[in-house]
Formats: C-alpha cells, sequence, structure tokens
C-alpha cells in the first residue's frame, strides 16, 4: 500500500474516533456499505481510487454521495498528488500534517 494511503486511511481512522463516528455512518456518508469500508480499513482489500477519493472528501467535510462538485474537486487533486513523484507527495503529505495540526 502506497504510503499516501496509509496515511489517509490513518487520518480517516482517526477522525472517526474524535468524532465517534462508527463505520456504517462513514459508509453511509460516502455512498460505500460497511462491509467494504471494513475492509478497507483493516487492509484486507486494496484502497481503490474511487474509494480513495471519496474518503478523502469525508475528511474535508465534503458530502461526496451527495455533492460531486466538492467531492470531484479533491478527487481530480488527489489523482495528480499520485501521479507525483514519491519526493513531491511526501512533502505535500508533510505541508498537510502542518495544515492539519493548525486547525485543531
Amino acid at each position: 500500500m502506497s504510503t499516501v494511503a496509509s496515511d489517509l486511511l490513518e487520518r480517516v481512522r482517526e477522525r472517526m474516533a474524535a468524532l465517534h463516528a462508527t463505520q456504517e455512518g462513514v459508509a453511509n456518508s460516502c455512498g460505500l456499505s460497511q462491509p467494504h469500508l471494513s475492509k478497507v480499513l483493516s487492509n484486507k482489500i486494496k484502497l481503490a481510487p474511487k474509494t480513495q477519493r471519496l474518503l478523502a472528501a469525508w475528511l474535508v467535510g465534503d458530502k461526496p454521495a451527495e455533492d460531486g462538485g466538492g467531492a470531484q474537486e479533491l478527487g481530480q487533486l488527489v489523482e495528480r498528488l499520485l501521479e507525483g513523484s514519491t519526493e513531491r507527495r511526501m512533502q505535500i503529505m508533510q505541508l498537510l500534517r502542518i495544515l492539519d495540526a493548525l486547525i485543531r
């Protein structure tokens, strides 16, 4: 699993814990099934690009199942991030961690 995907799943787990969110609630918000989300979070199946976009949108508070605009834009950014070099992705992830710490 890529570092970007691992970081994303860790952030999803952290946010779920902070919000006391259930897998069922998160899955419903993202338009996924709870069993599928469970398998993704436990690394039993590979994180597909579509699921990655949906979870990234959930992290930033977009409602991907209802409002495709924000999720689509975020998805495009994630895809561009994944196309970049490993060094560039790591720099961006470090920047995102810094920003996350500032808004908490």
